[in-house]
């Protein structure tokens, strides 16, 4: 909304004729443009993570660490992410920034990569990006809200809030990670999307 206005009043500023009392309106046209172009790029930046989100998140899945090891429990995201949203993407590995691109079907603002065991989540909403939450690494523990768990899905998996039950389990190989699971159906990716298209660096 407020990059929409933004348009608009650099817009009307361009059709107005000042005449005499600006007499430098080329110039004055060009820094009103050039500060609406600077305020439009930053509308496409990837904004602060909801903390709020990503502490409600990672409380759900490390639940199960209080659980003997083997032991799992259900996750419904739904519950966790009480906003409106109507579909999720899941990232649990490497995944370049065009590839998050082509599989939401958006730009994603985000300037770097996903690394390898990192998990992003981006939630969307009527085509526009809801909001999302971005669990680096384990070497990343001293984050705010950080929950150690590691993502058994495909890159760019699309999940609506009735399929996203996913399950967390402490499995005896590895009980120092949680291992999260989507439910056991078939993938499914946004129409047009290819997961192993070759994405050139």
């Amino acid at each position: 909304m407020f990059c929409t206005f933004l348009f608009s009043v650099c817009k009307r500023f361009n059709q107005l004729s000042f005449g005499a009392i600006f007499p430098r309106r080329g110039q004055l046209r060009t820094l009103a443009i050039g500060w609406a172009l600077l305020a439009l790029s930053a509308c496409n930046s990837l904004p602060e993570e909801n903390q709020v989100l990503r502490k409600r998140v990672a409380q759900a899945i490390g639940a199960v660490e209080a659980r003997p090891i083997g032991d799992s429990l259900t996750i419904d995201v739904a519950q966790v992410a009480n906003f409106p949203w109507d579909t999720l993407y899941v990232f649990p590995t490497t995944a370049e920034v065009e590839r998050i691109s082509r599989a939401i079907g958006t730009p994603w603002p985000g300037g770097e990569n996903v690394h390898e065991d990192d998990n992003l989540w981006v939630f969307m909403h009527q085509g526009q990006i809801a909001d999302y939450v971005y669990f680096r690494g384990v070497n990343n523990a001293k984050l705010p809200n950080f929950v150690k768990f590691y993502g058994h899905f495909r890159i760019g998996q699309l999940f609506t809030p009735a399929t996203a039950k996913f399950k967390a389990v402490r499995l005896p190989i590895s009980p120092e990670w949680i291992d999260l699971f989507p439910p056991q159906n078939r993938p499914v990716l946004r129409p047009g999307y290819d997961p192993k298209a070759y994405i050139p660096y």
